[in-house]
């Protein structure tokens, strides 16, 4: 399968990861219990799925700029928390905090697999 190709279905995964994300972010207190039901703890659900989405962006945007995308992890998770009041939630940095360790953990630790496998790869 070409780099495109797995880059287009790890986009639609993504997407569904992004929309299950925002019902989590922004429904109604009490309507989803905050770490799932998982009983882990709210902070520790954030950063993994947080870990989750970030590997998922590694898979879908392998030529990006690790920067770039760093970066917008942590504005997206801004947003998230800025948006949260809108809809009858508190805004947590806390939350926010361990979301963007979360995705950038997950995102770095795929990248870094994959660059190590590909120096392997073209090792003589």
């Amino acid at each position: 399968m070409s780099v495109a190709r797995r880059a287009r279905l790890a986009r639609v995964a993504l997407l569904v990861l992004a929309i299950a994300g925002a019902v989590l972010a922004f429904s109604p207190r009490g309507v989803i219990p905050p770490d799932l039901g998982t009983g882990i703890g709210d902070k520790a659900a954030h950063a993994v799925f947080a870990a989750i989405a970030g590997a998922m962006l590694a898979f879908a945007f392998p030529l990006q700029s690790a920067a770039l995308v760093l970066v917008g992890i942590v504005v997206v998770a801004a947003l998230v928390e800025i948006a949260q009041p809108l809809v009858g939630r508190g805004a947590d940095v806390e939350d926010a905090w361990m979301t963007v360790l979360g995705a950038c953990s997950g995102y770095c630790f795929v990248r870094l697999v994959f660059d190590a496998a590909a120096r392997a790869l073209r090792a003589p």
